[in-house]
C-alpha cells in the first residue's frame, strides 16, 4: 500500500513521493509505472534540484541526495535527534529543511556543507518550508503557531 508523505515531480518527468511507512520513495511515471526506492529509515519530505531528488529522513536524521537511476548519498545532520520533515531548493541552489526536533532551520550547500539556524521558539516542531515571492524562506512552526521566515545568502 502507497502511503505518500510528500509528492514532487522530479529531473526526468516522473512524480516521486516518499513513504515514511515503509522507507522507500515512490516513482510513478506517466505511463503508470511504479517503482520504489529505498532512501532510509523514514523519508518525509522530497524536493527536485540540481538533477535529483532530495528526501529528508526524519528517523534516520538525514538529508539524502536520490539519483534518477537509484544511487544515494548520505548527508548525515549535526545535530542529533532533529527529525529533519520539509525541503525545498533555496534561491541561492541550497536546500533548505526544517528540523521539527532540533528546533532550527538547515541549509545544505551543494558542496555538503551543512548550516544549522536555531529558531527563537524552543521545542516550535518546524514543518513545512517554502520559498516566498520576496525570495526568503517560509516556514511553519506547528507547535509555536507561527509563521518563521529566514533570508538566504546570495
Amino acid at each position: 500500500m502507497l502511503i505518500p508523505n510528500d509528492i514532487t515531480t522530479g529531473p526526468d518527468g516522473a512524480l516521486w513521493a516518499p513513504d515514511g511507512s515503509l522507507g522507500v520513495v515512490w516513482r510513478l511515471t506517466t505511463s503508470g509505472k511504479i517503482s520504489s526506492f529505498e532512501t532510509g529509515v523514514q523519508p518525509a519530505g522530497i524536493a527536485s534540484a540540481h538533477g535529483a531528488l532530495w528526501v529528508t529522513d526524519a528517523s534516520g536524521n538525514k538529508i539524502v541526495r536520490l539519483g534518477v537511476d537509484g544511487t544515494t548519498t548520505d548527508y548525515p545532520l549535526p545535530t542529533p535527534g532533529a527529525f529533519p520533515i520539509g525541503i525545498v531548493e533555496g534561491p541561492d541552489g541550497a536546500l533548505w529543511f526544517t528540523e521539527g526536533r532540533g528546533d532550527k532551520i538547515g541549509r545544505l550547500a551543494l558542496d555538503g556543507t551543512i548550516t544549522e539556524y536555531p529558531l527563537p521558539t524552543c521545542g516550535a516542531f518546524a514543518g513545512d518550508i517554502a520559498v516566498g515571492a520576496d525570495g526568503a524562506i517560509w516556514f511553519t512552526e506547528q507547535v509555536g503557531d507561527k509563521v518563521g521566515r529566514v533570508t538566504p545568502a546570495r
